[in-house]
């Protein structure tokens, strides 16, 4: 886990990014994007002691924010359903959930990532100390 705040506040103390990724165990590289993220906002240090570290990595990186904030969940048995009852296929179940996501004011997933999901859903679960597995009792 990467500490945003050890890394500012090595850097203003005056340390340079090797010495900066030497202290903190991480690579320079992510010495350098923190550093620039943190010049492109503009805040003041003593702000950014006030925050967690959580706190300031969603302000450094809000596009690493987690995928489910902000996005409407699947139901991938009441999608199964509903695609028995109406003869329909995923494609339109995809459809009604963007619908459905959009009344209630949150994002829904892309279709990639709906059918990927879906396929994870529908996989069937190994059970790994199942006596009835007939492969792995041989």
């Amino acid at each position: 886990m990467v500490k945003y705040k050890l890394i500012i506040e090595y850097y203003q103390k005056g340390n340079n990014n090797s010495q900066i990724a030497t202290l903190c165990g991480c690579s320079r590289t992510v010495v350098w994007e923190v550093l620039n993220r943190f010049n492109k906002i503009e805040t003041i240090f003593a702000d950014i002691q006030r925050m967690s570290e959580e706190e300031l990595r969603i302000l450094l990186f809000p596009e690493r924010v987690k995928k489910d904030k902000g996005y409407l969940i699947p139901d991938f048995k009441w999608e199964e359903f509903q695609m028995v009852k109406q003869c329909s296929s995923i494609r339109l179940c995809w459809r009604r959930y963007c619908k459905r996501a959009a009344k209630q004011n949150l994002a829904a997933y892309s279709w990639k990532v709906f059918l990927t999901s879906y396929n994870d859903y529908c996989r069937p679960k190994i059970q790994v100390d199942d006596p009835e597995d007939k492969i792995r009792t041989k």
